[in-house]
């Protein structure tokens, strides 16, 4: 359903100048919200990097797991200030609002730029009534996180969702919208972090030589490639957003009345793999140290990781019959953390990706820099008769904040 404005175009102007990366303002921008009818779900909200003009925004289900794009659920179209609102019908349950096409004022250079690939949010549960949806950089890391596991669970989207937040000291990246220049804290310091975006394809232009609208495509690629495929952000991307934060923040640049909060991960993803001749394994023993600061969460009493924690994974993953299992010794006086990993596979896998641990930080603790921070030990790969393979080895092969 296409929605047209009901404010003037002198009111658009004026909210325009004041906006950063999302609108201006005292309250949030919602003056497209619609009154649903009886029985109907309405998705309103903002789409901002910053404010998105005249983007197609489209509702689509998920259903069983996956996104059904077959037809959507809803349509409708930004306004010049990012506003959308969209009849979803009788539609309840999770959702993907996608935002394509359409322009925005870049924040740092002050250019118009073309959104070049779109913007996506998932929600878990959406019912009857206005349910209020932010669709910016931050939800699209979120959706794509939340796409890399085998099903698109309402548990799912609700984890990736707080994960992004944590990890970018956001309130809340789906209900909070990003509205730069008002009263709200909340909203300011998300406008504030949407901006660091347009930093980070600022510095892209400058040691590519890109166009803008290209740079931005290019950053938004390669994070949300990592936040699906790797679980997380790398920690060169880290540090590349964090220099963006400081920079915008210290550039003169930063219009929203807030900092733009400085990235701190505070749980990632550690993955793990065989290396060595060609070989079919059948199961793999070792022990993974971790580095100070760094929790894996387990059964207080029997030490066991907790369910989905360490898990097999990549080359190990395919085929049946496979069995895991792991314990936690908690870092004590007497030493630091330790994982003792035991995998076996009837079906046998190639060497190569095996295996990958969920971690946390403790309060205080800091990001691993490079993941051979964790130390792994006691390797013993065997093949599928059960002897030892010689020349086999397992060593920290990646590591993403998320």
């Amino acid at each position: 359903m296409r929605i047209k404005s009901l404010i003037g175009p002198v009111f658009y102007l004026a909210l325009l100048a004041l906006s950063g990366c999302g609108g201006g303002g005292d309250t949030p921008a919602t003056s497209q919200t619609t009154t649903p009818a009886a029985g109907a779900t309405v998705i309103s909200g903002l789409a901002s990097k910053g404010p998105i003009n005249k983007g197609t925004v489209k509702v689509f289900a998920i259903r069983n797991g996956a996104v059904d794009t077959t037809a959507p659920v809803g349509q409708g179209e930004t306004d010049a200030v990012g506003n959308y609102s969209v009849d979803c019908g009788g539609y309840k349950g999770p959702v993907m609002v996608e935002v394509a096409g359409g322009t925005f004022t870049d924040e740092v250079s002050g250019a118009t730029v073309a959104l070049k690939s779109p913007l996506q949010a998932v929600v878990a549960d959406v019912t009857t009534g206005v349910e209020t949806v932010a669709v910016t950089p931050l939800t699209h890391l979120a959706c794509k996180r939340a796409k890399g596991h085998p099903a698109i669970t309402p548990d799912i989207i609700n984890e990736s969702n707080a994960s992004v937040a944590t990890t970018f000291n956001v309130a809340d990246i789906v209900s909070t919208l990003p509205v730069a220049g008002g009263s709200d804290a909340k909203q300011k310091k998300y406008a504030a972090a949407c901006g660091s975006f347009s930093q980070l394809a600022n510095n892209r232009k400058k040691s590519s030589g890109q166009s803008l609208d290209d740079a931005l495509q290019s950053v938004m690629t390669e994070l949300e490639n990592e936040a699906e495929h790797s679980g997380g952000l790398s920690d060169d991307s880290i540090t590349k957003i964090k220099n963006a934060e400081t920079e915008f923040n210290s550039g003169g640049r930063n219009e929203t009345g807030a900092d733009a909060p400085i990235i701190s991960p505070t749980n990632g993803i550690l993955k793990i793999s065989t290396a060595g001749p060609a070989n079919t394994i059948g199961a793999v023993d070792m022990t993974v140290t971790l580095p100070a600061g760094v929790t894996v969460t387990a059964d207080p009493v029997t030490g066991e990781a907790a369910a989905g924690i360490v898990t097999i994974s990549g080359a190990a993953a395919v085929g049946g019959n496979k069995l895991i299992a792991a314990k936690v010794t908690p870092a004590s006086n007497a030493g630091p953390g330790k994982v003792t990993i035991s995998m076996i596979s009837a079906t046998g896998f190639a060497p190569g990706e095996c295996l990958t641990v969920d971690f946390e930080m403790v309060a205080g603790g800091t990001f691993p820099a490079k993941a051979d921070a964790f130390a792994v030990t006691g390797v013993a790969v065997k093949g599928l008769d059960a002897k030892l393979l010689t020349g086999m080895t397992a060593v920290p092969s990646s590591l993403a904040a998320l």
